[in-house]
């Protein structure tokens, strides 16, 4: 009798310890769903924030002339006359782009408004095509042709981390000076869509893999993303 008491108080122990673990693997897995439910929430509602914020006005910057946009050529910005070219390919959606710019776009401006150097940019495509590269690279031909293309620029840059969704590039329109129904559908039809696709193509004809990629005069700058301001002057001193 005594035998049998033990075996049903093990049986039982037992019984109570795989409950245990089945309670706790249930607790555990319900834990994981709740985490990656957060993540998921909080990863759509970023996404969200993103899309739905506005753009803040560039810094003020000089204004050139209206571009001409032709296939596989670059945006010039800056005086006919300017004694340097630099030449930029970029992705708007580039993080090592924004950071070029937040270090070395001012005093690009001042070059360029001063009549020292003129800026080729080649805006490609490839780092966010879906959220970004490709809308915000037509816009920015949009706003080029309307003669507003160094302002635009700027305030990409200036706003970086948006989506560029049409909304937000109409904003950024209203903001340096673009209001025209012209801007309006160039924007929204992708009418520059075949340029910003030829801009990559002149990129690989050039052998261009990286953004920013630089170039002085022609001359491609390997160590141009970490200059500081005194070196992007000693190279444009050189180059004059």
């Amino acid at each position: 009798m005594a035998g049998t008491t033990a075996r049903q108080s093990a049986e039982q122990r037992l019984a109570e310890q795989q409950a245990d673990r089945r309670r706790q693997r249930i607790i555990l897995a319900v834990v994981v769903i709740g985490v990656v439910v957060v993540v998921v929430l909080a990863g759509i509602g970023y996404q969200s924030w993103k899309a739905g914020r506005m753009p803040h006005a560039p810094a003020a910057q000089p204004t050139f002339a209206a571009a001409t946009i032709t296939d596989g050529k670059p945006v010039v910005l800056g005086k006919d006359d300017a004694k340097v070219t630099l030449t930029l390919f970029e992705d708007f959606r580039c993080p090592h782009c924004a950071d070029f710019n937040d270090t070395l776009g001012p005093t690009i401006s001042r070059l360029q408004r001063d009549g020292t150097i003129k800026v080729e940019l080649y805006p490609m495509s490839f780092v966010d095509v879906k959220h970004g590269s490709v809308s915000s690279a037509n816009a920015f031909a949009c706003a080029a042709e309307a003669g507003r293309g160094q302002q635009f620029y700027a305030g990409l840059f200036d706003n970086y981390g948006l989506q560029w969704n049409d909304k937000q590039l109409l904003a950024l329109g209203r903001l340096v000076g673009l209001n025209d129904t012209d801007f309006v559908s160039c924007v929204r039809q992708s009418k520059h869509r075949a340029w910003v696709a030829s801009i990559n193509q002149a990129a690989t004809q050039q052998k261009v893999d990286e953004t920013p990629t630089v170039k002085v005069d022609g001359v491609v700058k390997p160590d141009a993303a970490e200059w500081s301001t005194d070196q992007l002057r000693a190279e444009i001193q050189a180059a004059q």
